[in-house]
């Protein structure tokens, strides 16, 4: 529990000076022909703050009107949430945006901001700035603002681009200080992507899906016929288990350090689970013996942010 304090701490630290670091801003209906981003749209998976937090966000856009929904947790597994902001406005989508390819600019006004504090822990609470809330209990800040979390008046609209991408929806990504309160401050990174989702067919809840993982692998071959042996004996047990080589090669150069290893290889699984099961498999045991005998091998097992 210290630990979430601190990273509280650090996540108040980075937030403050925005006007909603953490919640980006909706989205207007249309884009061009053929691209119509109305409807319900939500976060991929709990996303990264990269500071010991993460945060979810829920958007129901309609014809001339947006809301947004957003959570902040203290936990990737989204076990501990902390708070939850509500906001709603109006908005207008404007021309194309040439800092950043296939998006345009948009204008995001708002009319309401609500808070919800989700924690009753006292310290985080106070940690945050809102010691004066009730867990669970929706409070209207639209005059007053708290903490962060500015006034409708002070912090009266947001500029922010939007694309829409094979059926997946980005807005931007703030800038270091999260100021987004003129067009000189729009972003010029896009954020987390947003998938579309029905609300009769599912909840709006966020959950994380499995994650692709990454086997990052550096071979120094010692005997050359045991270590082919095994290249060829062993992959059958990728394909079982769902892996597959996306990346292999014997000609690496470095070009700052050096190249450890004669061999390099990288295996895609769709989770870590996936990978575990084939590592410790009883059809992988005797090739993964077999290895021992012939090559010396460093293995990263890596996940991606996005």
């Amino acid at each position: 529990m210290k630990r979430l304090v601190l990273l509280v701490v650090a996540f108040v630290f980075a937030f403050c000076t925005t006007v909603m670091a953490a919640v980006p801003a909706a989205v207007s209906v249309k884009l061009s022909a053929g691209q119509n981003i109305e409807g319900n749209w939500k976060s991929v998976m709990a996303e990264d703050f990269h500071n010991g937090t993460f945060g979810t966000r829920v958007f129901d856009l309609k014809k001339n009107s947006w809301n947004v929904s957003f959570t902040m947790y203290g936990d990737k597994e989204m076990k501990y949430p902390l708070f939850n902001f509500f906001a709603e406005g109006k908005y207008s989508v404007g021309e194309d945006y040439a800092k950043i390819k296939g998006t345009k600019k948009a204008q995001f006004k708002f009319s309401k901001k609500e808070v919800t504090l989700l924690t009753d822990n006292a310290e985080l609470a106070a940690k945050l700035g809102m010691s004066t809330l009730k867990k669970g209990v929706k409070t209207n800040i639209s005059k007053t603002g708290i903490s962060f979390l500015k006034s409708v008046k002070d912090a009266p609209e947001e500029f922010d681009v939007v694309k829409l991408d094979k059926g997946i929806l980005y807005l931007g990504a703030r800038p270091a200080d999260g100021d987004m309160g003129s067009d000189a401050k729009r972003p010029v990174m896009l954020n987390y992507p947003l998938r579309k989702f029905d609300p009769k067919q599912e909840s709006n809840a966020v959950t994380n899906p499995p994650q692709t993982v990454y086997a990052i692998i550096n071979v120094t071959v010692r005997d050359q016929k045991k270590f082919m042996e095994y290249v060829f004996g062993h992959l059958p047990t990728i394909d079982q288990y769902g892996g597959k080589i996306i990346f292999e090669s014997n000609d690496n150069k470095a070009i700052e350090g050096t190249v450890t290893g004669n061999f390099f290889l990288i295996q895609e699984w769709p989770s870590e689970d996936d990978f575990n099961k084939w590592w410790n498999s009883p059809e992988y045991k005797p090739w993964k013996e077999m290895r021992h005998e012939g090559a010396d091998v460093n293995l990263v097992l890596s996940k991606s942010r996005f």
